[in-house]
């Protein structure tokens, strides 16, 4: 029978309390990877729910991956996968920072381009109407797992389409640098979106399901724009941090 208390102070759904409940019980460490879940019947009674409600926040957590149903053994929970740390203060791809931490990382779904600079890449790289750019566009997996989309926008100045195509291996950043472009800082916004249907399908998660996007604009030494990108990431799969310091008296 479902906790009144909690069905009048709160109007959410009742599947969704449920998750929440268990997922606090997770996150506290009341049940860890591998670890099998009671019976439904006191895992119920334990989160002061029905068996009914239990069933959808259970089925729930099966879709995005935090539990697993083993037959002859019950309701596990999984282990969590692989994600991305990283400081943005550096500027390094993200083979870069997958490498140092021990993972692989893999690029899915390339595709190359090249297109006039329209008004706004013309303003972005100091461009005339007359000029090119190149893109890629791409999947970044660690571990076989989806975990971004990354778009990536250069002036055809730095390289030619051919070149780019040949010399491409991953990431953007580390293309220049290989073309001898002095690649020394990046200005980033960090801005909170969704999945719309198309890039949902490319990430393997539920449409709209909540992104971090990254909007980069790269700078060699000189402070000249040479690099634009859009790189959306799984949340689940990547942390980034800053290291922040209160200014000199």
């Amino acid at each position: 029978m479902e906790n009144k208390h909690n069905r009048r102070s709160d109007s959410r759904p009742l599947h969704l309390l449920a998750e929440e409940r268990l997922l606090l019980l997770i996150e506290q460490g009341r049940y860890q990877s591998g670890d099998k879940l009671p019976p439904e019947p006191l895992l119920a009674q334990e989160l002061g729910i029905s068996r009914s409600t239990l069933r959808e926040a259970l089925r729930s957590f099966e879709e995005d991956g935090l539990i697993q149903r083993r037959p002859g053994i019950g309701t596990v929970i999984a282990s969590p996968p692989p994600y991305l740390q990283s400081g943005l203060e550096v500027l390094e791809s993200l083979d870069s920072v997958a490498r140092r931490q021990g993972l692989e990382a893999g690029t899915t779904d390339l595709q190359f381009g090249r297109e006039w600079a329209n008004t706004a890449y013309q303003k972005k790289f100091g461009l005339e109407s007359q000029d090119f750019v190149l893109f890629a566009t791409r999947v970044k997996t660690i571990e076989t797992k989806p975990v971004a989309y990354m778009y990536d926008v250069i002036p055809e100045k730095l390289a030619t389409l051919e070149e780019l195509q040949a010399g491409f291996q991953g990431s953007m950043m580390d293309f220049l640098l290989s073309c001898g472009v002095p690649v020394s800082y990046s200005r980033v916004e960090l801005l909170p979106t969704f999945a719309p249907p198309l890039l949902a399908r490319k990430l393997v998660v539920k449409k709209y399901t909540p992104l971090l996007l990254l909007e980069e604009m790269v700078y060699s030494n000189e402070g000249i724009a040479v690099e634009y990108s859009l790189n959306y990431f799984v949340r689940d799969y990547c942390k980034f941090h800053l290291i922040r310091r209160r200014p000199k008296s």
